[in-house]
């Protein structure tokens, strides 16, 4: 019996044995060969897969399994994930390094086993294959296609993915992929009747793609944002795709009403309409059509009218809200009627900003006080009044984003003392452009210890700085402006906020030492100390500030000379209106300036003719006690728009090559003792009206010259700040990032788009 069982079971041994000894570790050598010839695939393009795919080798040792981005299955052996996906885009496909290039689908034909493929994050522009599209032993296990943040251009698709008959996942988002003409059959994609999620965003779809994915029988999630889907809604398709779960179609230009034939998407838990020009109202009676809503976004459209927040009191299941910043000023957001209304949901986002929310009374909303759960909330520009609604801090100890700013919020700022433990999520607390007034909390650096954001500027504020801020290591961008503080700046901010990149002190009245020693903001790029009351010397520890790019000290009691080092990548520099005598240090010149404005101080001796002028735009040494003549240096400033040296004693003629710089816009002179004639040449330029120089005899200020000096000098500094908030913001705020690109892309495209039609897709 016992030598039976050998004979029976000993053939299919060897069998095992031999497939063992053939495979590559469970691989068969047929997927071992089709992904080196992926890899040679990417090599003849000229693309970097050495550098990427390191771990592929043709080597018979190697086992496919240990190879990165390839996952098996763990009975079997096949290759079921492959995953091969760049991580920066915009660097990738840049000629002649990286060109792109049509993927072949059929290298993957001997994958059969295969379930998801992510390719996203190449150089591909196409897809071909090289056998019959209707072949369906391609890819017939594949249920996860990612091809998104390619160069995928022309048409979609649709007989290319129609043999993907298995496909319940699909994402093409961030291509430049257009409607199918109609030429191609509307009824290719009905073959995938598998398909669940659908990602097209980003691509340049119109209005026609509905025809072509109306058919797909079991499509749950549709996400379209920005394309160029314009026109009603209704008639398009759209509203007979009744499966839909999760329907995105922001940042489009739709137009037109809400229509009622979206009432047959009953399943709808997620809907995005965001960044439209729709109009007319929000009827009640439309949302009421999605019960199971969980996601609603409607923001900057054109609806007009006033609609009640009431409606959403039975969505139960609803967790974020969007709806405000409309185009249009009629719109008006009201949640006090009726006033006995109880939301049955728990948001966790909640997004209403310019919207004239409660605008005849100001209240803030009521409903509020029964949330328990908001990560993110945003009352932005709503002009509510009141205390500062501490509660709210109290109710969600989950928040991580927190825009209160621009409303008329008064009384002080408490932090509560039911707060035992600090809120460690949140990241961004905004409350600027209120009336708040009073002590900031000495505690608030133990209780926002995870801050990347604060912004308390243009309120009332008095007191000193809260030393707890220090605690923050996080913190990168700090706005205290225009406020009242006083005292000096905490030691403890010196040295614990490591991570500041923008620091706004301007318009208070702070006093005590310059850039103390130690400080640790060496990622510090943006420093506003303006019309302060610093009266002492600017010490060492700004030295360490190697990032520094705009610095403006103007208007304080500032004196002495100025320090012979500054940071190397300062741009901006102010320290007007001061006290600071001797002569300029030569050591300015080495830096890549484009604003310096040393105005309204004493210093004396001559400009010095060393000063770096491939980069100068706007130059102000007005209110001197300069000598000597004007340097032919200045005349290489080609980006020179002004020159303000007025009020000094600087003689000598204009130097000839001043006359010929094309940029420059203001020549101010006066006060001098200049002589020559004035050359023809400088009415060439456009027509404008500078500020007119006042003689030197003449006590009374020439206001408008400040005010110009004041406005350049601002829009520079502004300038970087603008670009690090800009960072930081799209960093920590997904929906603001991709609004932020489609603004620029749409700027671009209708700036430039009619001369170079096919330049930005």
């Amino acid at each position: 019996m016992g030598w039976l069982c050998i004979k029976w079971w000993l053939p299919l041994f060897c069998a095992i044995f031999v497939v063992e000894i053939n495979g590559c570790n469970g691989y068969f050598q047929e997927e071992k060969r089709a992904l080196l010839d992926y890899k040679e695939f990417l090599k003849f393009h000229n693309y970097s897969a050495e550098s990427l795919l390191v771990s592929w080798v043709s080597d018979s040792k190697s086992d496919c399994c240990s190879w990165e981005n390839v996952m098996c299955d763990s009975s079997t052996g096949h290759v079921i994930h492959l995953s091969h996906h760049a991580e920066y885009r915009w660097s990738r496909c840049e000629w002649p390094l990286y060109q792109t290039f049509s993927l072949n689908l059929s290298l993957f034909k001997p994958l059969k086993e295969l379930q998801s493929l992510n390719l996203s994050y190449n150089c591909f522009d196409g897809l071909i294959l090289t056998e019959d599209y209707k072949n369906t032993s391609i890819l017939t296990k594949l249920e996860r296609l990612d091809l998104s943040d390619n160069w995928i251009d022309g048409m979609f698709p649709t007989k290319e993915l129609s043999v993907l008959e298995n496909l319940k996942s699909l994402d093409l988002s961030h291509n430049c992929l257009e409607s199918p003409n109609a030429t191609q059959d509307v009824n290719d994609l009905s073959r995938l009747k598998k398909l669940k999620f659908l990602n097209l965003g980003g691509n340049v779809f119109n209005e026609e793609i509905f025809k072509y994915l109306s058919p797909l029988p079991e499509l749950r999630s549709l996400f379209l944002y920005n394309n160029d889907i314009g026109g009603a809604l209704k008639g398009q398709g759209l509203c007979n795709m009744k499966t839909l779960e999760e329907l995105d179609l922001s940042f489009n230009i739709l137009n037109g009403i809400m229509d009622t034939c979206l009432d047959n998407l009953t399943s709808l838990r997620r809907l995005d309409l965001s960044y439209n020009n729709l109009g007319g109202s929000i009827h009640s009676t439309f949302l009421a059509a999605f019960p199971s809503l969980e996601y609603l976004s409607l923001l900057s459209n054109n609806f007009e009218g006033s609609f009640s927040l009431s409606v959403f009191a039975n969505h139960s299941r609803l967790k974020v809200l969007s709806i405000g910043e409309m185009k249009s000023n009629k719109f008006q957001l009201d949640t006090e009627n009726p006033s006995n209304w109880f939301p049955l949901f728990q948001l966790k986002a909640l997004e209403l900003p310019n919207c004239q929310l409660n605008s005849t009374t100001g209240k803030m909303p009521s409903f509020l006080l029964h949330q328990h759960d908001l990560e993110y909330i945003d009352l932005y520009r709503n002009n509510l009044v009141g205390a500062f609604p501490s509660w709210l801090l109290v109710n969600n100890t989950k928040l991580e984003y927190f825009f209160l700013n621009d409303n008329c919020f008064n009384g002080s700022f408490q932090l509560p003392i039911h707060i035992n433990e600090p809120m460690n999520q949140l990241v961004v607390f905004d409350i600027s452009n209120n009336n708040i007034q009073g002590w900031i909390p000495k505690n608030i650096g133990f209780i926002f210890p995870h801050l990347t954001l604060l912004s308390v500027s243009s309120n009332k504020f008095d007191g000193e700085i809260p030393a707890t801020i220090g605690e923050m290591s996080n913190l990168s961008l700090l706005y205290l402006d225009h406020n009242n503080f006083s005292g000096e700046i905490p030691k403890q901010m010196l040295i614990g906020c490591i991570s500041l990149t923008s620091l706004r002190l301007s318009y208070n009245s702070l006093h005590g030492p310059l850039f103390p020693t130690p400080s640790t903001w060496k990622d510090l790029s943006v420093l506003m100390m303006d019309n302060n009351l610093f009266n002492e010397t600017i010490e060492d520890g700004m030295l360490s500030m190697n990032n520094l790019q705009a610095l403006d000290i103007s208007n304080n009691r500032l004196s002495g000379r100025l320090p012979a080092s500054w940071p190397r990548e300062l741009r901006f520099f102010s320290v007007s209106s001061n006290n600071y005598e001797g002569e300029i240090p030569k050591d300015l010149c080495k830096l890549p300036l484009q604003s310096i404005n040393l105005s309204h101080n004493r210093f004396f001796g001559s400009i010095p003719s060393c000063f770096n002028t491939s980069m100068l735009v706007y130059i102000d040494l007005q209110g001197n006690s300069l000598t000597g003549t004007i340097h032919g240096a200045l005349s290489r400033a080609h980006l020179l728009e002004i020159i303000d040296l007025r009020d000094n004693k600087i003689s000598g003629s204009i130097p000839k090559g001043i006359y010929g710089l094309s940029q420059l816009k203001f020549l101010l002179l006066g006060g001098n003792a200049l002589e020559g004639e004035l050359s023809k040449e400088i009415c060439k330029g456009p027509p404008t009206s500078p500020p007119s120089p006042i003689p030197s005899s003449v006590k009374e200020k020439d206001e408008s010259a400040i005010e110009f000096s004041a406005f350049f000098w601002s829009y520079g500094a502004s300038f970087v700040m603008v670009q690090l908030t800009l960072i930081v913001v799209l960093w920590i705020n997904p929906r603001w990032r991709r609004a932020w690109f489609y603004f620029i892309e749409t700027c671009l495209y209708e700036c430039f788009g009619q001369f170079f039609p096919n330049a930005f897709y």
